[in-house]
């Protein structure tokens, strides 16, 4: 059992009036949760501490992020591939930003941010396992 308070009215205000105020709302409702869940001795649901920690990464604040992307990690191990991109993808930053603030490095923090290319046709040409069809 999980308590999860308000979430999805302030998740739901914030995607259908993304603001200042539906954000911190929201952000407000996921601390809640966290706090409320160790008052009541309930885990904390899936994904809150990943979308908090995401919402404090997009705020700059990746020390934050990265240490909410391994309590997820913890409490929710079948998540730790992705924790893992999203923990490297803010430590990259925190240390872009600390270069940028010591005036090394080039600042470009969106530079840092995991990008994903697609496949070549070379690598998703057919392999004897897989019908030539298929492609």
């Amino acid at each position: 059992m999980y308590y999860w308070g308000q979430y999805s009215e302030t998740s739901y205000c914030c995607a259908k009036e993304p603001c200042d105020q539906s954000t911190q709302a929201h952000l407000g409702e996921l601390q809640r949760i966290i706090e409320k869940s160790g008052e009541m001795a309930l885990p904390v649901p899936p994904g809150v501490y990943a979308e908090y920690g995401f919402c404090l990464f997009r705020q700059g604040d990746a020390q934050g992020a990265v240490k909410l992307f391994e309590q997820e990690k913890a409490l929710y191990p079948e998540s730790t591939v992705f924790m893992d991109r999203l923990i490297n993808a803010a430590k990259q930053r925190d240390d872009t930003k600390n270069e940028a603030d010591s005036g090394k490095g080039s600042g470009d923090v969106a530079a840092t941010a995991p990008t994903q290319t697609p496949p070549s046709k070379a690598e998703t040409a057919s392999t004897p396992d897989t019908p030539s069809h298929v492609n």
